[in-house]
């Protein structure tokens, strides 16, 4: 699936997530399922994403009524592996695994999910 002609990689099922900031954006899709790992729920803002068959990577932000993080405050998000495992995250915790995926917790910024 692409927005705005880049990949993108937010979606659950049949449901498209965009960004979680005003605009107008331009959704492309193709019809079948899913075979890449993807972002499935979060409370930041997904900027970019990138899969290049090994690591998905994820830029996020904060949603745009929040301009900072209470301190201790982390940002979570669900992903869903598409039947690979998770061999590590970068700039993120694992807080919770179940078949299908894992839920992160991160800071605003990059995250790396590498899957083998």
């Amino acid at each position: 699936m692409k927005l705005d002609g880049k990949p993108w990689h937010y979606f659950d099922e049949d449901m498209v997530f965009l960004p979680n900031r005003p605009g107008t954006y331009r959704v492309e899709v193709a019809y079948g399922e899913p075979t890449v790992p993807h972002l499935t729920r979060t409370y930041g803002v997904l900027g970019s994403s990138h899969w290049d068959g090994k690591t998905l990577t994820m830029e996020f932000e904060l949603p745009p009524w929040a301009n900072r993080l209470y301190p201790g405050l982390k940002l979570t998000g669900a992903v869903k592996t598409e039947g690979r495992e998770v061999t590590s995250v970068k700039k993120a915790s694992v807080i919770y695994r179940v078949e299908k995926g894992v839920v992160i917790e991160y800071l605003p910024g990059e995250v790396v999910v590498d899957l083998a």
